[in-house]
């Protein structure tokens, strides 16, 4: 799990401030320590926002990929491609959309001032999730030709991200409501320890499948092997899979973005 803010690692990681070393973890203890209760349960609502825009972005950028295949793939007719090549364009623009908008909420959050955000609204609001609601349906009844396993998870994670979405409102409004250190702590809990490492898995089977369409799509691989000269086209496993990928990277989604685990 991708935590930004209060990830393990990310804690033992250590700043230089006036002059002397200290962790991350003893900031953020430092904070906590110095912010009232409110405060602090924005800052966790703040992560737990992080972590479900992240995993948004990774199932945005998978679904990219499946449009791919499927827009080279043998089942589908000239309408169907069309659609699915506009979809993928409009996935492209909200990733990207987002993630600048995570970047600002990362990089430009002010413990102090967190009392009067709403992070959560400006990065998913309902015009937001209704629009990848409308694609990914798209995408999901177009696969149905191709592979109704893969159609299902795709289902399956589309429902993850709604009930997801729903809680995170709910811990939205509760916090407004000045809820009690225990009720957060159950909460944020739940939300932490159940509900987004679930969704997580949901997204990797999803990655999984979603590469295994991809290995065995011949148009695809056949554009490879001509762009990149590669003559070794088992791009099952080892050398040649991650050669492959790294070219699916970079033609359809661009560098540094989400790939297959």
């Amino acid at each position: 799990m991708n935590n930004i803010l209060m990830d393990e690692n990310f804690k033992k990681s250590t700043i230089v401030i006036d002059g002397q070393k200290k962790s991350v973890g003893d900031i953020l203890k430092d904070a906590k320590e110095s912010l009232t209760f409110e405060e602090w349960s924005k800052f966790l609502i703040l992560n737990e926002t992080v972590i479900f825009v992240e995993n948004v972005c990774h199932f945005m950028t998978d679904l990219i990929y499946i449009s791919y295949h499927l827009s080279n793939s043998e089942v589908i007719n000239e309408k169907e491609k069309n659609q699915l090549d506009i979809t993928q364009e409009k996935f492209k623009k909200q990733v990207k959309e987002l993630q600048e908008k995570l970047s600002k909420v990362i990089f430009g959050s002010d413990i102090g001032t967190l009392q009067n955000s709403n992070h959560f609204k400006k990065l998913v609001d309902k015009k937001f999730i209704k629009e990848l609601f409308i694609n990914t349906r798209i995408i999901s009844t177009i696969c149905q030709n191709d592979s109704k396993e893969l159609s299902l998870q795709i289902h399956n994670s589309l429902m993850g991200l709604f009930n997801l979405y729903n809680f995170m409102k709910k811990l939205r409004s509760q916090n407004k409501a000045h809820v009690t250190k225990a009720q957060l702590d159950v909460l944020t809990n739940a939300l932490s320890n159940d509900m987004i490492p679930c969704w997580n898995a949901q997204l990797d089977l999803l990655n999984r499948f979603t590469f295994n369409r991809l290995i065995e799509n011949k148009s695809v691989i056949k554009e490879y092997t001509e762009k990149t000269n590669n003559t070794n086209v088992d791009v099952t496993s080892g050398e040649g899979f991650k050669s492959y990928i790294n070219w699916l990277q970079d033609t359809i989604i661009g560098v540094g973005s989400h790939q297959s685990k």
